[in-house]
């Protein structure tokens, strides 16, 4: 379903950009404000597929961590997103009044999805790293129970094999 909406939003988003820039009021933007969309366009998209694609495997506690760098590194790259959605904000502010209601409306449409969708991928990763701690945790104290387990076993069988 979700998938559905973003395809359609995508179709109607295109159009329009099409539709507006026979009027020239796109071109009114500065190149720095439809690189930084495009580029955040782009990055969501492909952040989004591949949360999307991930599948969660856990065999060991290297898997673990390995998962949570890239989670990490993620979510990093999700705050330096968010300041290039501030930058978009200010320089759209600065242009609404040089373009028609229509446009402004597009962008403030475009700019408010990127924000949804930068929060969603946001929100996702941080559970997920949650998780993931709760997991390394889980898995650390019972590698350490199971290595005392051992070590007692161990222990146990040398006395009854001194006294034997």
């Amino acid at each position: 379903m979700c998938r559905k909406k973003r395809s359609k939003e995508k179709k109607n988003s295109s159009r329009l950009d099409q539709k507006l820039s026979g009027t020239g009021d796109l071109s009114l933007l500065p190149t720095v404000f439809t690189d930084t969309q495009q580029k955040l366009r782009a990055w969501l998209e492909y952040v989004e597929q591949s949360l999307l694609k991930d599948k969660i495997r856990i065999s060991d506690i290297n898997s673990i961590l390995s998962k949570k760098k890239i989670y990490k590194d993620l979510l990093d790259q999700t705050f330096e997103q968010e300041h290039n959605l501030e930058v978009l904000n200010e320089i759209a502010r600065e242009y609404y009044s040089k373009v028609t209601i229509d446009v402004s409306r597009h962008i403030q449409s475009e700019l408010t999805n990127y924000h949804d969708r930068l929060s969603d991928v946001k929100m996702f990763l941080s559970e997920c790293l949650t998780k993931y701690n709760r997991l390394e945790k889980t898995l650390t104290e019972f590698e350490v129970k199971k290595n005392e387990f051992c070590l007692k076993s161990i222990d146990r069988r040398m006395f009854v094999c001194f006294f034997v």
